[in-house]
């Protein structure tokens, strides 16, 4: 079976749709997992990749291909250097983010 997407790919994408949305957030709010996913969804890079992952096995949908890749994300968090970029707690049993910072 050949990688329907690769990591180095999308994960710079996730860094950058997690810091546009905490942006966004005048409260300091954390992203949940489907927002990310909703995101990178609605955005034109990712959504390439989703469509091209989706190409290489039709049977999952568009979200669920979003929200595969944002799991990847959360799965390789520890080992990145996005651990020291980005706080993140459990909601709703997935994992949500946001930038660390003052």
């Amino acid at each position: 079976m050949t990688t329907s997407f690769k990591q180095t790919e999308v994960f710079p994408i996730i860094d950058r749709i997690i810091r546009l949305a905490c942006e966004d957030e005048a409260d300091g709010s954390y992203i949940s997992r489907q927002r990310i996913a909703d995101r990178l969804l609605q955005d034109s890079e990712g959504r390439i990749i989703i469509e091209k992952a989706r190409k290489s096995e039709p049977d999952h949908t568009s979200g669920w291909w979003a929200r595969n890749m944002v799991d990847w994300f959360s799965a390789h968090f520890n080992d990145s250097s996005y651990r020291n970029q980005f706080e993140r707690i459990r909601i709703d049993d997935t994992w949500a983010y946001k930038v660390t910072g003052p």
